[in-house]
């Protein structure tokens, strides 16, 4: 829940398919096709073939310098808040600004023909979202089954290809910018800035709020999640569910905090305690001693499979951390089975 492994070869190989997908978007000599009157700007110079792969299969930090080196060509000197206080300015009308907000304005007004441009390279919509041949290659070739920040709900890849050929999409994960869009349009196509997400994590609860390196955590960065479910018995027989922050590191427990509050882990949760966590313990109390060790055990025993076999059989979940991203609320039953067992509340 919340990590992934940073794969370089995956991204390179979503590059190659990329080019294959749109062979002509670039000429023999690597400028970009179709660019009419976008010819004459920075951007287009700057972004060669080999330049904009680099967009596509850069790491987060390199995706970064990436944004800063693109729009320090675009507008020197480039400050990036600027940037930012510009596009949340842009809904305002010119009577209602300030005199510094005005002067922003005019400042970025003045390149927006290069804006454009950035807009041109890395339309989202027309090379992802609107391509199923791409998109749903991306999401299969991320092969996450399940939301990268709940682990709640499958995310699977599904389509169909006839005998012929033809290509049918029906159903993938969200892409999540983890760096939105609307603040660095030229990492919307950056394979480590497309996170696959469902439908409620990417589009209900963060939207278009922005997140950051210093502040939260990114799944190709940070080194694991970093927290653990814990069960608390209520008075009136009901359980409900808490999350203990594990880093004594003051900036990772802010980040982990953040993105807790950002996306309403504890709420989302608590939601399925009749459910998920209902399940573990109306087990749990039917049982006077350590039923888990035994049961997994004998699973492994009489059946000859393996311990993560045994796991996945009795409660549906991966029990290895790097794997709990494959199946829905692996990361939750696994803490609170650690913590039944912890707190000896199944008596040996």
């Amino acid at each position: 829940m919340w990590i992934l492994k940073p794969d370089i070869k995956k991204a390179e190989e979503y590059a190659d398919y990329y080019f294959r997908t749109f062979p002509r978007l670039f000429n023999k000599e690597g400028k970009r096709n179709y660019c009419g009157s976008y010819t004459h700007t920075e951007t287009y110079k700057y972004l060669t073939k080999e330049q904009f792969r680099q967009f596509l299969v850069a790491k987060p930090h390199e995706l970064l310098f990436l944004h800063e080196e693109l729009f320090k060509r675009i507008i020197n000197p480039f400050d990036q808040k600027e940037w930012e206080l510009y596009i949340q300015e842009k809904e305002i009308k010119t009577h209602n600004l300030d005199k510094k907000q005005v002067e922003r304005r005019k400042i970025f007004d003045k390149v927006q023909n290069e804006i454009q441009a950035v807009n041109l390279f890395f339309n989202y919509d027309a090379y992802v979202s609107k391509n199923k041949i791409l998109s749903y290659y991306l999401s299969e070739k991320m092969g996450t089954n399940t939301c990268t920040y709940c682990n709640r709900t499958y995310t699977l890849t599904v389509y169909e290809q006839s005998s012929a050929g033809e290509f049918e999409g029906l159903i993938r994960p969200e892409f999540d910018h983890w760096l939105p869009q609307s603040l660095y349009p030229d990492l919307t196509l950056s394979y480590f800035n497309l996170i696959p997400s469902c439908k409620l994590c990417n589009s209900s609860l963060k939207h278009k709020k922005k997140m950051d390196l210093d502040n939260y955590i990114h799944p190709y960065i940070d080194d694991g999640a970093g927290f653990n479910f814990r069960y608390i018995p209520l008075s009136d027989g009901h359980y409900a569910v808490n999350i203990v922050i594990e880093s004594t590191d003051a900036t990772m427990r802010s980040k982990i905090k953040n993105t807790l509050r950002l996306f309403h882990t504890q709420e989302v949760y608590n939601a399925h305690v009749p459910f998920e966590l209902q399940d573990i313990m109306d087990l749990a109390n039917a049982n006077s001693q350590d039923y888990i060790e035994p049961l997994i055990h004998n699973t492994i025993r009489d059946l000859g499979v393996t311990a993560r076999d045994a796991y996945r059989m009795i409660f549906g979940i991966e029990f290895e951390k790097d794997l709990f991203l494959n199946r829905p609320f692996s990361k939750f039953k696994m803490d609170i089975l650690k913590q039944l067992k912890e707190e000896k509340v199944i008596k040996k």
